[in-house]
């Protein structure tokens, strides 16, 4: 009886070091967005977040898409980068919360044919902050909330300021430890769904 005990206590710690042990900020993503507004191309991005210490990680993202203009048969590129710190901690055996803050360029170029007529760049900052649990040891929930603050430097106008803030909210299924793969949804302006595939490393 009394080693059946210890058994029983050594499985529990071994399976809850397991789940905590899934929720990882050593990653590479790659991640499609499909969105609501009509002539908006599909949008593809990587993100990153690597830890170097067991609560602060550096974090960055890119993301590229074009749009499709019917009224002067321009079209336009569109990409974000982003780079920042972050900061993670649990607050129970399976959950963590997270926050981060970053740098953020938005850069928008229009064409028509092969000569570019303008192109604006927009900067400024943005702030992540959220919460992950694991469900069990394969399904990952995570709700954050992001806020973005930029100015555009525009070519043909004033420099226009922009805020906005969005919910987000993702499924994550672990497939092994190593590799995991999301579907999530946003209420950002331009965003729907995103679809996602994870390397943790």
């Amino acid at each position: 009886m009394k080693y059946q005990g210890f058994a029983t206590i050594a499985f529990a710690c071994l399976f809850s070091n397991a789940f905590a042990g899934d929720i990882s900020y050593k990653y590479i993503e790659g991640q499609i967005s499909t969105h609501d507004l009509d002539g908006y191309d599909n949008a593809f991005g990587l993100n990153g977040s690597f830890a170097f210490t067991p609560n602060i990680n550096a974090v960055g993202s890119y993301s590229s898409m074009g749009i499709d203009n019917n009224i002067n048969s321009d079209d336009y590129d569109y990409s974000i980068f982003t780079i920042g710190l972050g900061y993670h901690t649990p607050i129970a055996e399976t959950t963590d919360v997270f926050g981060d803050v970053r740098y953020v360029s938005h850069d928008f170029n229009a064409s028509n044919g092969s000569a570019y007529a303008t192109a604006d760049i927009a900067d400024g900052f943005g702030l992540n902050a959220g919460i992950r649990h694991m469900f069990n040891a394969k399904f990952e929930g995570e709700a954050s909330i992001n806020y973005t603050d930029i100015e555009l430097d525009n070519n043909l106008a004033n420099d226009i300021s922009f805020s906005e803030t969005d919910y987000s909210a993702v499924g994550r299924y672990h497939f092994t430890k190593q590799f995991s793969g999301s579907l999530g949804y946003s209420t950002a302006d331009n965003t729907d769904l995103t679809t996602s595939l994870r390397m943790n490393f």
